[in-house]
C-alpha cells in the first residue's frame, strides 16, 4: 500500500485540477472550431431552385446538368480561377462534381423529404421528368 503525505496529495489534487481545465478548454475549442466547419460547410446553393432556371420548359441530358450545376456552384463561390494552379482547380472540380451529382441525385429520388424536389413544397407547382438521362421540368397549370 501506497502513502501519500498530505504535500503529495494537494500536488496530485492540483495536477488533476489542471488536466481537468486543459480537457475544458480543448473541448471548448474543439466545440468552437466543428461550429465553425458546419457552419462554412453550408452554402446557400439550392440545387432544387437552380433545377428550376436550368430545366424548365427544357430537356437536358443529366450529364449536361451536372455541368451547368458544376458552373453555378463555381459561379457561386466567386473565386479567381485564374489564380488557382491546375490541380487545385482540377481537385475542386472533382469536389464540385462529387457535390452536384449527388445533390441532382437527391433532388430527383422520389424519397420523401425536402431535398427531393417532388416531395418538397415549395416545388408543388412543379414537375420533375425523368425519361432515361433526359431531364425536364414543367410548370403544372392551376385549374
Amino acid at each position: 500500500m501506497i502513502l501519500y503525505g498530505l504535500k503529495d496529495l494537494k500536488e496530485i489534487r492540483s495536477k488533476i485540477i489542471l488536466n481537468i481545465k486543459i480537457m475544458k478548454n480543448l473541448l471548448e475549442l474543439i466545440k468552437t472550431r466543428t461550429n465553425e466547419l458546419s457552419n462554412d460547410s453550408k452554402s446557400k446553393f439550392n440545387t432544387n431552385d437552380h433545377l428550376i432556371d436550368i430545366l424548365l420548359n427544357k430537356k437536358i441530358e443529366r450529364s449536361d446538368v451536372i455541368d451547368i450545376l458544376i458552373s453555378k456552384r463555381l459561379e457561386f463561390m466567386n473565386l479567381d480561377l485564374d489564380k488557382m494552379d491546375k490541380d487545385e482547380l482540377n481537385n475542386l472540380i472533382d469536389k464540385l462534381y462529387k457535390t452536384s451529382k449527388n445533390g441532382l441525385d437527391t433532388s430527383v429520388s422520389d424519397s420523401n423529404n425536402n431535398s427531393s424536389f417532388s416531395y418538397n413544397d415549395r416545388y408543388n407547382d412543379y414537375k420533375l421528368i425523368k425519361s432515361g438521362s433526359i431531364l425536364s421540368i414543367v410548370k403544372i397549370d392551376e385549374k
